[in-house]
Parts: C-alpha cells; structure tokens; sequence
C-alpha cells in the first residue's frame, strides 16, 4: 500500500527514479521504515513473538539450522525495504542503478495523460498506518500469544479437533504449556535487525566495495546477479512463483528432514 502511495504521487515505483522525492511524503518514509523493522521481526512487535515461537520450536525438534535460515530471511526482506527507505525518502546511495542495460523492474506507470499529482488523499496513508500498527500490536495484547498456542495445540491434535468439528461432541483439550520470551530470542531478533541495517547499508553505499573485490570474485558474482535478475524481474508473478517456489523447497526439506 506504501508503494501504492509513490505510485500514484509519482507514476513510478522504481527506486532509482525515487531517489529522494519521496521527501514529498514523509509520513510515507516512516511507514516504510516501520515495516521494514516489522519484516526484520524487530522486538517486541508482533512478528518478533511468532519468529521466536517459530525458532523455540525448531530448537525443540532438533531443526536448530532453521534458525540460521529464519535470521537470515528476516535479515534480507527487512534489509530490502529499508534500502529503499534511504534511497527514496532520504536521498542516500546512487541514483543510477548499477546496470543501466537492465529493464527496470517496477516502471509501472499510471496514466501518462494526466498531469502531475501535487498531493495524497488521507485515506491513502491511513489505511496502511492503522494496519500496520495492528500489525506490530497483536502480539503485544495480553494473553494474545498463549491464546494462539492453544488454538494451534488444538488443531493439530486431528482426532480430538476432527470430533469438536463435526460431530460437536465435547472434547478434553490437553493443557498447554505456554512459551516465554528468553534471552535467546532476543539474541537472534537483534541479529536479524542489525543484519537488515548492515544489508541495506551494502546496498545503498556497497558499490565502491563491490568494485574493489578481485576480479577472480567480482565476474562470477556479477554473472550470478544478472542471472538471478533475468529469471526475477520484479513482476507481481515473479514474486508470486518464487514465493511458492521457496515455500515449497522448505516444506520438502522439512519433509525428508521428518523421514
């Protein structure tokens, strides 16, 4: 909805061309920055409270490596998005991307016969502030989290579930042990956090560093990001195919890890 905003104060989503104006709509800025936080599972919001819980039952499984791989993807999806807060609502990093031969991913553009828009409708940055602060604040209502543990022990005991459902006999539900929020989590939050600044930090001034690497690094590596980009244009689809892709890589290892 954030990007929505931009697209329709500037006809354009591509953050090259951003770079800077998004000064125009600070409040904006601050959304993106929030959200990025959000997507690091930045404590003690809502998505610190289920990665934790994701991470204490990986650890109890005996699935330690999913932690790396959680921190990780935090780290990435929260880096990306504050990378493009600096570079659009502050002005930081170039304002050329590194390969100009490149289709640009997101020129999206609105109707050219319009003219410039010169403001924002309320409603527009509205709606995404009120969700994202319910976003941040579930996990922080009192008894919210205990209560998602029982609903998912629930579920996932089929019979009794299955007999609640549909046959609406009473069910003995089993008691639930609630988790705590440990030092550990905090730990591994505050890793993905600074790994998303540190990522956005390479992406907005990482380029002179990229340029000094050894060419014996810095060719291979080009030719794996320009492939990555052919097969990831930024497309709504390619977001959706990856994401499916990705989703269904982790369950089938989480499959033959379960064998």
């Amino acid at each position: 909805m954030c990007a929505g905003v931009l697209l329709h104060r500037f006809e354009t989503i591509d953050e090259f061309d951003l770079h800077g104006r998004g000064r125009e709509v600070p409040i904006v800025g601050v959304l993106f920055a929030f959200g990025a936080l959000l997507l690091a599972a930045a404590p003690p919001f809502t998505s610190f409270m289920g990665k934790s819980l994701l991470e204490s039952a990986s650890s109890e499984a005996g699935y330690g490596w999913l932690i790396v791989l959680l921190i990780l993807v935090s780290a990435l999806m929260g880096g990306a998005v504050l990378r493009v807060t600096g570079r659009v609502f502050l002005g930081w990093g170039p304002s050329e991307g590194p390969d100009p031969s490149q289709a640009r991913a997101a020129e999206e553009r609105v109707d050219k016969e319009r003219g410039p828009r010169e403001y924002t409708p309320a409603l527009m940055i509205v709606v995404p502030a009120v969700l994202l602060i319910l976003a941040a604040g579930l996990g922080l209502v009192p008894g919210g989290v205990p209560a998602v543990e029982r609903g998912a022990a629930r579920f996932t005991d089929h019979a009794a579930y299955a007999q609640w459902v549909l046959a609406g006999s009473p069910v003995a539900w089993p008691h639930v042990a609630t988790s705590h929020i440990e030092a550990a989590d905090a730990v591994y939050a505050l890793l993905a956090v600074a790994g998303a600044v540190a990522a956005a930090v390479l992406g907005l001034f990482g380029r002179p560093l990229r340029a000094a690497l050894p060419g014996a690094i810095r060719t291979p590596a080009r030719a794996v990001v320009r492939q990555v980009r052919l097969v990831h244009s930024g497309h709504i689809g390619d977001y959706i195919a990856w994401w499916s892709a990705g989703a269904s890589l982790l369950g089938g290892v989480c499959l033959l890890a379960l064998r």
